[in-house]
Parts: structure tokens; C-alpha cells; sequence
């Protein structure tokens, strides 16, 4: 996952990687990750739902917190998948196995990440992610 500046969204510069995939470490995030719905501005930090894909092809979903001033400093990430296929209709459809955001809310302490199942329907879940910004 790269991160890039613009000073007006038609003009972009500094590219440069953000995230890496932590292969070996975190076995969610084997083959791949990827950027997921706009990042939410917080007290800690802004926080991002990005997409993870493992060595089965299997997608979830994960948090990282990312620093105010400087976006290119991770501050935490995801140990633990936030979302991953469970229910039929993400394990069973035009591509099985996915739960794949397609954008969130941050309602207080509350995040709602609407997410496509298994290419095939939107879903919504909801969490409450004060842990997650706290440190814990």
C-alpha cells in the first residue's frame, strides 16, 4: 500500500510505500494487502480499514492507525482480523471467501464498515474500535 501528497487531487507527488505485507508475521496478510474505504480522523490518529489476502486467497479486513502530522508513520495495526468470511453469502458467491470494504462511518467510538461478501452482496458491520484507539 503506497501513500502519495496533492495539493490540489489532480497533481500527485512523494510517492511511497506505506504498508508491506507482514508475511511470515501475520498470516492474514500473506499474498497481499490493500488500501479500503477514506481514512477517519481521530484523536489518536487516522484511522484507516484496509484489506488483507492470505496464502488460500482468503480477504479480511484490518485496522492501522496512522499518525496526524505524519501519515507515513504507522502507529498500529491489526494483530486480528476485524472482519473475515464467515456467513454463507461470504464464504459462497462470484468469488468466494471475500468480505472486501466498501467504505465506512466512524460514529463516535462505533465504526461502521459496509463491505462486499463474496463479490455478490454489501453487508454491514458494526464495532466498537475505543480498544483498538486506546492501545489495547
Amino acid at each position: 500500500m503506497w501513500i502519495s501528497y496533492s495539493p490540489d487531487l489532480r497533481h500527485w507527488h512523494d510517492h511511497q510505500p506505506l504498508l508491506k505485507t507482514r508475511r511470515g508475521e501475520v498470516a492474514f496478510e500473506h499474498r497481499k494487502i490493500g488500501a479500503g474505504s477514506s481514512p477517519h480522523r481521530t484523536d489518536a490518529g487516522w484511522l484507516l480499514v484496509y484489506h488483507t489476502v492470505d496464502i488460500d486467497r482468503v480477504y479480511r479486513l484490518a485496522l492501522v492507525l496512522l499518525d496526524l502530522d505524519d501519515p507515513c508513520k504507522v502507529l498500529k495495526r491489526s494483530h486480528t482480523p476485524i472482519l473475515q468470511p464467515e456467513a454463507p453469502w461470504e464464504l459462497h458467491g462470484d468469488v468466494p471467501n471475500v468480505v472486501f470494504t466498501c467504505g465506512s462511518v466512524l460514529r463516535g467510538n462505533e465504526l461502521w464498515v459496509y463491505y462486499g461478501g463474496a463479490d455478490t452482496v454489501i453487508g454491514l458491520a458494526k464495532g466498537d474500535i475505543s480498544e483498538f484507539l486506546s492501545g489495547g
